[in-house]
């Protein structure tokens, strides 16, 4: 369904190194003297990665760490623990940096342990979505092709705008809803890890505008140009792993959100019909969500949602 984003360029430069920071917000950081000096992006990050600010050196203004010094740090701690290819792994890519594996697993830890997930899934047939995917692609050039992850997305941001209790942030003990549909894409790099960038705004885009945000996204991610906003706003996730051949995926919520959808591959399974059985084609859609914000009546309702609008794609 989505996009191979592993192909990600092998430059020496890390994927994010050139993100931009807030130099603006530096200087409200500065409260205190003995207070690292670092921008906002670079603290939230920092953060939400478990990453020790103090041990990181500062390219901003008076030594201040930015958001590219922590990719930066990262990187180069990476490569000096990453172990030495055998003869049997010459030719293989590259393995997974451990630090960022480690700032995984301890983000997950954390989201496992302080959240109280549910889970629900939905077989939706996407028959009808596929096929009209098929007719407009068939009269467009390759580059002006929409995929079927533009449909879902679509689908998805015109469902939440009724389920607003799944999008937004759990802080402060208290759910805080957002009206902008900020929608997270988990991307697997190459070099390991993973960054989930968001598309901005998806309930106010187009078919067509979400495929092209959809692209966008994904040549500035893989030319290391995504933006410090699109890493930390997302305010709901969707991870595919169909292109990788699973059929279903339940997701760890990423703080402080509180839902993330997962997608499976695309399936052939009989469905009972009026008429008898026939073979549809079938996506698994789950639904990992906070407890403290939702239940599982109310993300029953969301899937169905979804479910519908996929049935009526001319109307994304």
């Amino acid at each position: 369904i989505v996009q191979n984003l592993s192909h990600v360029s092998d430059s020496s430069k890390s994927p994010v190194e050139t993100l931009p920071d807030d130099h603006a917000g530096i200087a409200a950081e500065r409260s205190s003297r003995n207070r690292i000096q670092a921008s906002p992006a670079a603290r939230r990050y920092a953060q939400n990665q478990h990453l020790d600010l103090s041990s990181i050196a500062g390219s901003g203004p008076q030594g201040a760490v930015l958001l590219k010094d922590l990719y930066r740090a990262q990187t180069e701690e990476a490569k000096r623990g990453a172990p030495k290819a055998s003869a049997t792994q010459e030719g293989k890519k590259g393995s997974v940096p451990d630090v960022m594996r480690k700032s995984i697993a301890a983000a997950m830890e954390k989201s496992n342990r302080e959240i109280p997930h549910y889970y629900l899934s939905m077989d939706i047939d996407i028959s009808e979505a596929q096929k009209y995917v098929e007719g407009i692609n068939s009269q467009r050039e390759p580059e002006h092709r929409i995929l079927l992850l533009a449909l879902l997305l679509r689908a998805i941001a015109i469902s939440l705008d009724n389920f607003p209790q799944f999008n937004g942030y759990y802080q402060g003990q208290k759910f805080v809803p957002q009206r902008a549909i900020h929608i997270g894409n988990a991307i697997t790099l190459r070099t390991g890890g993973v960054l989930v960038p968001a598309i901005h705004n998806v309930e106010k885009l187009s078919l067509d505008g979400t495929m092209d945000a959809l692209r966008d996204l994904i040549g500035r991610t893989r030319g290391g140009h995504v933006r410090s906003s699109e890493l930390t706003d997302a305010t709901i996730t969707v991870t595919n792993i169909g292109d990788r051949g699973a059929d279903s995926v339940f997701g760890v919520i990423y703080p402080p959100q509180v839902a993330i959808l997962g997608i499976g591959r695309v399936q052939h399974k009989p469905l009972v019909i009026e008429d008898g059985i026939t073979i549809r084609q079938v996506v698994t859609v789950t639904l990992s969500a906070d407890h403290r914000v939702s239940d599982g009546i109310s993300g029953a309702k969301l899937l169905n949602a979804i479910n519908k609008q996929l049935q009526n794609p001319g109307l994304l």
